[in-house]
């Protein structure tokens, strides 16, 4: 393409805002706009007048870089578009037209009515020469909007993820295309794109079914039964039996040792008196200490018993078992040693 067909919209390039509100076309002044932008904005400008395609490229997307309001991003954008057309690379200028058009759709300025009069027009002519020589134009909808659209294949070159409704400049061949929204299952479809082909994709998304928490299972009450009621009385009551003999074997071992210690006091009187019978107490109070000794053995054993019935009764599955706690017997005297 040749160059001086550009020049129109390299004037409308360099136009600052608000002076196509005025009789006349005037440079930017450092005080509307960065000075920088406009500085690499004016290089990059200078390099497509002079044929220089690669170094204005790099040099509007810098000073897109350095765009400080929309006005001049989208300056930057359209400086960049019309460096693609001069490329030869349509479908890009085609992109950046479209995305110069659909940023500006809200503005209110004056100058920028008039700058997307002549943008839409360019963009139009760049449409109808990509059709004959270069793309297919693929155009994505879905039930409901705002899907995002991801697109596979070799001719597939967008860096971003548009969402629906999205308009692609593709190279003719094999695409796959796959759209998600959130709540909603996703979907591919294979798309076949020929060269010059316009062709509009309406694809349907399903909601996913509202997924609830499970409930959480109350604990079922267990039913009394008279049966396994009357079982657990009568195991207590064994073992309380249990424990009730321990406590009175308990006992009477600790009133066999009273009189086993009352009996060898007497035994020693005795010998100090000179009693012939000493002997005989002393045999007596021995044979008591020896049963205390007998009691105290059974009652622990009872009370043993007692604790493992609490433990092992049928259906003893809680910690509110009765327990029995096991009493230690008086210790051991040797009430005889002195004889």
């Amino acid at each position: 393409m040749h160059l001086k067909l550009l020049r129109p919209l390299l004037v409308l390039l360099m136009v600052a805002p608000g002076s196509l509100m005025g009789s006349g076309a005037v440079a930017a002044s450092p005080t509307s706009t960065s000075a920088a932008f406009e500085r690499r904005l004016a290089e990059a400008a200078e390099a497509l007048k002079a044929g220089k395609l690669d170094v204005a490229l790099e040099g509007f997307r810098r000073s897109s870089d350095l765009a400080t309001d929309a006005d001049q991003q989208w300056r930057a954008w359209l400086g960049e578009a019309v460096t693609q057309r001069a490329r030869d690379k349509l479908a890009k200028a085609l992109r950046l037209y479209a995305r110069v058009l659909e940023a500006s759709a809200t503005s209110k300025e004056a100058h920028w009515l008039e700058r997307r009069r002549e943008v839409a027009g360019e963009a139009a002519k760049v449409e109808k020469e990509a059709l004959a020589r270069q793309i297919g134009i693929l155009r994505v909808e879905s039930n409901p909007a705002a899907a995002d659209v991801t697109l596979y294949g070799a001719g597939a070159t967008e860096t971003s993820k548009p969402t629906t409704p999205a308009t692609f400049y593709l190279a003719p061949g094999r695409y796959r295309l796959r759209l998600d929204l959130k709540a909603h299952k996703a979907r591919d479809m294979d798309v076949s794109l020929k060269l010059g082909e316009r062709k509009t994709v309406v694809l349907d998304l399903d909601p996913l079914p509202e997924t609830k928490p499970d409930p959480i299972p109350e604990k079922k009450k267990r039913s009394p039964d008279p049966s396994t009621e009357d079982a657990e009385a009568l195991w207590d009551l064994r073992v309380g039996a249990v424990a009730g003999t321990s406590g009175a074997l308990l006992v009477a071992g600790i009133t066999c040792h009273v009189l086993a210690w009352a009996d060898a006091e007497a035994a020693f009187s005795a010998r100090d008196r000179g009693d012939p019978d000493w002997p005989e107490i002393k045999q007596r109070g021995m044979n008591k200490e020896i049963a205390a000794w007998v009691l105290y053995g059974l009652a622990g054993a009872a009370a043993v018993s007692a604790v493992v019935l609490s433990v092992v009764r049928p259906d003893a599955t809680d910690a509110d078992a009765p327990s029995v706690s096991i009493g230690a017997g008086p210790q051991s005297v040797l009430l005889y040693g002195r004889f």
